[in-house]
């Protein structure tokens, strides 16, 4: 437990306890990491590590979870972290835990790698739950804001979609 390794050894067992199907022993893994090393970079993370691991072996329930509990402590977590969260939710079809990461994104950085890809999930995941005048809005502003966005193609194949949708 004094090793300097004992973070990354918990954050492993954590890890494949979920690959393992072991839920509960993973939260409890990954709650015991944030508690005993809160300094270490694993243990500042164990909330978004854990819902990361649990969407990559298709816990979306998990995920949803350790989520929902990072909202509730955002300010320990950066926009980035936020964003890959919320492109693996739009990646797992979790349409409205997707709006939500890209939404607290939306305020909280300049970077333009971030916005672009904040701007087309928050249009393509308002699309997929059929809120076109959102996803419309999402697009335009990533169109107007960055037109040469590399983006730019499935932006404006689902601003067309969300038209097409709205009778527009």
């Amino acid at each position: 437990p004094t090793s300097s390794l004992a973070p990354m050894a918990l954050n492993g067992r954590g890890q494949v306890q979920l690959e393992l199907g072991q839920r509960d022993a993973a939260v409890k893994t990954f709650e015991d990491l944030a508690k005993k090393y809160p300094q270490s970079e694993v243990g500042k993370n164990a909330l978004y590590t854990m819902a990361r691991a649990a969407l990559e072996i298709g816990q979306v329930q998990m995920a949803k979870d350790a989520f929902d509990k990072m909202v509730a402590q955002a300010a320990q977590y950066k926009p980035d972290e936020f964003v890959r969260l919320g492109q693996l939710f739009l990646d797992k079809g979790a349409w409205t835990e997707a709006v939500a990461a890209f939404n607290y994104v939306q305020d909280k950085t300049q970077e333009r790698v971030l916005l672009e890809r904040t701007l087309y999930g928050l249009g393509k995941a308002n699309y997929e739950l059929k809120k076109y005048d959102e996803a419309v809005k999402g697009m335009d502003l990533l169109m107007k804001t960055y037109p040469s966005s590399g983006l730019f193609y499935d932006a404006k194949f689902v601003l067309g979609e969300s038209y097409a949708a709205l009778n527009k």
